[in-house]
């Protein structure tokens, strides 16, 4: 078994199971979250901000830089 494979394990072994209502709670929870109005246009800025930055050269897609 690798490293990896070993490190993967061990986490799920550490936390704890989640029954499946717990995780529609959060699911209800983050979409309450991002519908809000404010919410959402912010996100809407982040995404055309880093369309921009992809565009211009500035990112590569699917990478990123620490500042």
């Amino acid at each position: 078994m690798s490293e990896e494979e070993t490190s993967i394990r061990a986490y799920h072994a550490a936390v704890p199971k989640r029954t499946m209502e717990e995780e529609e709670a959060e699911e209800r929870e983050w979409d309450a979250i991002v519908s809000q109005p404010h919410v959402r246009q912010a996100l809407r800025r982040m995404a055309a901000e880093v369309r921009r930055q992809i565009t211009s050269g500035e990112i590569e897609e699917g990478s990123f830089e620490i500042e």
